[in-house]
């Protein structure tokens, strides 16, 4: 092979890996980018389930004289139930169209896993916060509530990744 046709061949070879890893870095800054979104939109749930977690346990400890540990409960049971609804519908269902039929015959396991992935933070460790900041330290019941987002939020970010 001559001195030229090396040089060609030699060129095109270099190009083609240029082109590939640029195709590559491409398809990473998309991932990245979706995966952004997708966070933003779990974020933006969490603070409306947030918000509602906290009316509702609070509402029923003032309003109705609820036991603040079934307040807490039926809180969590309420805004897990939302949750699950607007992550399937909003967050986690981009790439699964396909899917859609499937997963609303399968829907029943996938809402278990979410009941018992945040259990942890929602009724233990929002249970032990309550009973300790209100029975033992005499905190008011909205601060304690306000604490135990403060506490649960990222413990159940880090649980669900």
């Amino acid at each position: 092979m001559n001195e030229t046709a090396k040089e060609i061949t030699s060129d095109s070879v270099n190009t083609e890996t240029k082109v590939k890893v640029k195709s590559e870095d491409a398809g990473i800054i998309k991932t990245l980018w979706d995966m952004g979104i997708q966070f933003f939109k779990f974020g933006l749930i969490g603070v409306l389930n947030t918000g509602i977690s906290y009316t509702i346990t609070n509402v029923g400890f003032y309003v109705f004289k609820i036991n603040p540990q079934i307040s807490n409960l039926l809180a969590f049971a309420i805004t897990v139930l939302i949750s699950f609804a607007l992550n399937n519908r909003y967050v986690f269902n981009q790439d699964e169209k396909k899917e859609e039929k499937k997963e609303k015959k399968k829907i029943l396991k996938p809402l278990l896993k979410v009941y018992v992935s945040y259990s942890v933070t929602g009724i233990f460790l929002t249970g032990i916060l309550i009973y300790v900041g209100e029975d033992i330290l005499g905190i008011e019941h909205y601060l304690v509530t306000l604490g135990c987002i403060v506490v649960s939020v990222p413990i159940n970010f880090m649980l669900n990744k």
